[in-house]
Formats: structure tokens, sequence, C-alpha cells
């Protein structure tokens, strides 16, 4: 039997004919097709994961999703083979074949497209196209609750991609009292949303240990990172991160996104509201605190003066900045999905 992998990025000639598609992996999800964003029936459908599909002109997707409506559980590989209704493929090849990806985090998967009409349909790769063009990072293990979070509600990158940056404030207020873990889960999550969003690791990830600005992202290029180092024993007395992401800024140039994690409200903030104002870089500013930006809605303040965060309302423009609250630091991975959703909404500068 000859087969053809469908490769990340890569386009195939379909088998001639008719085509019989089935699904490969455990069982819990159901094989679907869909053309403009909405199921449509196939010729013939065998079992959940197996249907017959005649090519007709209309780009169709072949999506994996979870059949108890939920995302799909971490580690859950799914791909699918091709091939005609006969089992061979008159076209030459016998079978072609998008081999398992993992679909963890997922409720639904696009694996590939098919387009044009018999006798000249063709398949295209829908998974890991950013690391097909050389844009992904080598995934870190650390990098998956990041990524399971952004697949719960979004489907691929973000559109458009941007290059983008971390800032963290390195200051007392941040780091004393403060496990380095819980403060490192926090940072896990944002890169780890991050990469799956953009399709690309940040340029760079700025310390602002005042008046010191150093870069420590190549400690965060391994399986297990070292908080404790990282982070450092000795924090910043003054949250001052304005030079910090000016740095970040310049990194990745005008039509970025700089990620800024702070404790509260820094001490620079009127310095970060004027570059703000003049600056094309966009801006998702994420502060520890009770606030109307709190992540979860149903946390956050009622009364006016219960929030902390209120001087931070000039770095909160649609289209170029977004300000988002976070009151519980432990409950960050509970809210995975929250942030995630608050940080690459339908609009705005992150996504």
């Amino acid at each position: 039997m000859t087969i053809r992998h469908v490769t990340p990025g890569a386009s195939l000639p379909a088998p001639a004919g008719a085509l019989r598609i089935r699904l490969d992996g455990p069982p819990g999800a159901r094989l679907e097709l869909r053309a403009a964003e909405r199921e449509i029936a196939p010729q013939v459908r065998t079992s959940d994961v197996e249907v017959v599909l005649v090519p007709t002109g209309r780009d169709v997707v072949l999506t994996a999703v979870a059949l108890d409506g939920k995302p799909f559980p971490p580690g859950f590989l799914v791909g699918v083979t091709i091939t005609t209704p006969s089992g061979t493929a008159p076209g030459g090849a016998d079978a072609v074949v998008k081999l398992p990806v993992d679909a963890g985090g997922r409720a639904g998967i696009g694996l590939v497209r098919v387009s044009g009409a018999l006798p000249a349909a063709m398949i295209h790769d829908l998974v890991d196209t950013a690391e097909a063009l050389g844009a992904a990072p080598a995934p870190r293990p650390w990098h998956r609750a990041g990524a399971y979070a952004w697949h719960a509600h979004h489907d691929g990158p973000a559109s458009p991609r941007h290059r983008w940056a971390v800032v963290i404030d390195m200051s007392a207020a941040m780091l004393v009292g403060r496990p380095r873990a819980a403060v490192g889960t926090l940072v896990e999550h944002l890169v780890g949303i991050g990469v799956a969003a953009q399709g690309s690791a940040p340029e760079c990830v700025v310390a602002c240990d005042f008046p010191v600005v150093r870069d420590i992202g190549a400690g965060l290029d391994r399986d297990t990172p070292d908080w404790s180092t990282l982070l450092g024993d000795r924090p910043s007395p003054w949250s001052r991160i304005t030079a910090g992401v000016r740095a970040a800024a310049e990194a990745v140039g005008d039509d970025g996104v700089v990620v800024l994690l702070t404790d509260g409200v820094p001490v620079d903030v009127a310095d970060l509201a004027g570059w703000f104002t003049g600056a094309t870089t966009g801006l998702a500013h994420v502060a520890l605190g009770r606030s109307r930006y709190e992540i979860r809605p149903d946390h956050r303040p009622t009364r006016w003066w219960d929030d902390e965060l209120d001087a931070l309302a000039p770095l909160d423009v649609s289209g170029r900045g977004r300000v988002l609250g976070i009151g519980d630091l432990g409950a960050v991975p509970a809210a995975a999905v929250d942030l995630a959703d608050a940080l690459f909404a339908t609009s705005g500068v992150a996504g």
C-alpha cells in the first residue's frame, strides 16, 4: 500500500473518486464535515468516525469534535485517513494520512481541508501551519496549560499574528510574600497562551529589576523553568516598569504586542501612560488586584471604591490596550480559560 502523509502546511492531490474518510484515534471523537463554518451532511455516514464524501468544488473542513461536547483531555491524539470506498485510490496512492496530533484542550479541531471538485480535488493541512513556516518554537511541557486554555474557545492561531514580548514587574510588592512558583505559574500560563495564539515564542521576557532591565527569556527555554533563580532573591524596592516596556516594544516593533505583568498599579504609571499615548505597539497589562478588569466576571467588585486598578484606565483603550485584573493569584490554573479569553478576545490588541 502506498501512503502519502499530509505534513504541516502541505497540500496534496486527493485520491481520485469519492473519498472514504476515517478518524484515527481513541474513542470519544466524532468526524464532522464543515463548510463555511457550518456542519454539512456527507454522502454516506457509516459510523461516528467514518464517512464518504464526494468533492463538489466547495471547501470542506474535516473536523474532529468531542462526543461529550467538552474539550478533549490532555494528550488526546487524533488524525485522519482518506482513501476511496473500495480501499484503493485510482489516482495512484492508496491512502492520504494526516498523522494524529494533540487535540487536548479543544472541543474540536480542524485536521485537513478538501477543496476543488473531481477529478482535481486537493487536501490541505490545517494543523501546525505556523510550525510549517518555521515560526513556532519547540514545545515545552509547561506550555500545555496555556495552550489548552487558548484552544478551549479558539481554533488555531490568532489572526493576524504579531511579534510579542513579556515584561515582568520584579518589585518587592510582586515577589515578597508570594511563592516564586506561584508567580512563575502565571508567567507560564501567559507564555503558553501566547505561543498557541501567536505561533511563536516571545521575542524577549524582560525582568524589570529597577534600575536594571534584563532579558530572562533564555531561562525559559527548558522543560522546567527554575523560578527561584529566574525571579531572584532580592526584589526591586520600586515597581518601575516603563523602561522595560520600552525595551520590549523596541524588540517587537510597531505592530507587536507587549504583555505586561505587575502587582497592582506601578509607581511610574504616569510615565507608562505617556509612552502609551504615542506608541503604536499594543499593550496587554495583566495586573494583580481587585478591579472591574477582573478576568472572572463574577469576582468583579461592585463598589467603585473597591477597584484597586482604577488608575490603569488610560491603558484600557479599545484596539490598542487592554487591562486584565487577577484578584487571586492562586486561582490562575482554574481560571486559565478566562485568562486566554481576556487576552485574546474577538477584537483588541492581542488578537
